[in-house]
């Protein structure tokens, strides 16, 4: 049953990961079918072997996941196929399928949902990286115009935070057991040039405009949309719903409406993927990162 739990998540989330970098969107029957076969699955296992803790241990792990794909969803940091993959996962795989295990996997004593969450975590982080220098570089003319007036609007701002170093650095110098505090605020200053260059980069390649009817629930729609000055869609920072999506189409067929300005995101799916695979053939990357360091 193991095997059965792990071999579909791999499957499925190998063709939510072709959807996603084709279309930017997970169809909703991949997510439903893993998160069912999961519940599903683990009460048929939890009643075969007369336990009932792995279908405990499914549910919470679904209902937990579910918490956290909503912060993610709402927060604008992913879309509702990218949530619902995690609930997925969560009913799928709520501890580590032992019959994976080899002499090389990192077996954490955390829950392996932790194990699951924080891999795609730094995996997710690392992808992220990777696509923001590879759109900088295939874009690196509009990136540079871009980035010179990102840097002329927070001009003030961005000379007061980067001189702000000096204090506690300067400081280092002399206590010697405030070298923690500099690196703290060091990362804030690199969190504050990177939220700097990925505005460049919105501005650079990640708006389009396409039709209505090619929307789909989650999209980003940039601008408010105003027919005969009566306001129709305001933009969320979730995405834009079914129901709104509707009002737009109709409104195409009747000729008020031909386009809409979206903000296209990555696709994120492949970093689940990546994360999933490691998570069942290595394990845990943060005991890996330890046995390293130590």
């Amino acid at each position: 049953m193991e095997l059965i739990f792990a071999i579909t998540a791999v499957i499925c989330t190998v063709y939510a990961t072709i959807t996603d970098i084709r279309n930017r969107w997970v169809p909703d029957f991949v997510n439903y079918f893993m998160i069912f076969l999961g519940i599903g699955g683990h009460i048929v296992y939890s009643l075969a072997i007369a336990n009932i803790w792995p279908a405990i241990a499914s549910i919470a792990a679904a209902i937990i996941f579910y918490a956290i794909a909503l912060v993610m969803f709402h927060s604008g940091s992913w879309g509702g196929g990218d949530a619902k993959l995690l609930v997925g996962l969560g009913a799928l795989l709520p501890t580590f399928p032992i019959a994976l295990a080899n002499g090389f996997t990192k077996i954490a004593p955390w829950p392996f949902m932790l194990t699951l969450w924080l891999n795609i975590m730094l995996v997710g982080a690392a992808y992220t990286l990777f696509l923001i220098a590879i759109n900088i570089l295939t874009h690196w003319n509009e990136f540079k115009k871009a980035t010179k007036y990102q840097l002329i609007k927070y001009k003030y701002l961005t000379i007061g935070i980067t001189l702000s170093i000096l204090l506690p650095a300067t400081l280092t110098l002399f206590i010697k057991e405030l070298i923690i505090l500099n690196i703290i605020w060091l990362s804030f200053i690199l969190i504050f040039y990177l939220t700097l260059t990925t505005k460049a980069l919105e501005k650079t390649c990640m708006y389009k405009e396409i039709s209505p009817k090619k929307l789909v629930e989650g999209d980003w729609v940039q601008d408010t949309i105003k027919i005969n000055n009566k306001t129709i869609y305001k933009p969320k920072r979730s995405g834009i719903e079914k129901k709104d999506i509707e009002k737009l189409i109709k409104l195409e067929n009747q000729g008020a409406l031909t386009k809409v300005k979206i903000k296209e995101g990555f696709p994120y799916i492949p970093a689940f993927l990546i994360a999933l695979i490691i998570s069942l053939i290595f394990g845990d990357i943060i005991n890996w990162i330890f046995d390293i360091m130590i």
